[in-house]
């Protein structure tokens, strides 16, 4: 009885035709890892932007009073509510080192994006004029954009609110 086995051919031939296999996959395989990559950064890019602007929306939306006057200096805007206490404070959102900050009265400064010190990956830019605008006795907007620092990747992010006691004219008769 033979034996029967693989020759030095047979052996080159699978060797080649697998080595072709993986030429031919090797650039969907590479583009798939970069699609991933991209989505991660733009999923992140989106979650700090709507982050903040959620943030900022909703506290100006319930602190602010009808007619507040409240004062907007570059991408500064400070205004009057009340705090936990029930005690009328100044409260300040200001942009500092590519980062959205919350003044609390005076007495502590916190991040809404980024951490508390260093240089920002994501980085909180306003390019397209100041972080804030207020239009007249209407709405105040607010825009800016989150930047990937090293890839460059940046997303846009634009808002008009109005606060509660303005939408609902309160102190105002309703006819």
């Amino acid at each position: 009885m033979k034996r029967r086995g693989y020759i030095l051919l047979e052996a080159l031939i699978a060797l080649f035709l697998i080595a072709s296999l993986s030429a031919v996959l090797y650039p969907f395989a590479a583009e798939a890892v970069r699609a991933v990559d991209l989505m991660a950064k733009r999923s992140r890019i989106a979650g700090e932007g709507l982050y903040a602007m959620d943030f900022m929306t909703e506290q100006l939306r319930n602190a602010l009073k009808r007619g507040t006057a409240s004062s907007i200096s570059g991408d500064t805007y400070s205004y009057e509510a009340y705090n936990q206490s029930g005690e009328e404070k100044t409260y300040r959102f200001f942009l500092n080192q590519e980062k959205l900050k919350l003044d609390v009265y005076g007495m502590t400064t916190e991040p809404v994006t980024g951490t508390t010190s260093g240089k920002e990956e994501y980085a909180l830019t306003c390019e397209e004029g100041p972080l804030f605008v207020k239009n007249g006795e209407g709405a105040l907007v607010i825009s800016f954009s989150i930047l990937h620092r090293p890839s460059g990747e940046m997303m846009d992010f634009r808002t008009s609110l109005l606060s509660y006691a303005d939408f609902y004219r309160k102190g105002q008769r309703y006819e």
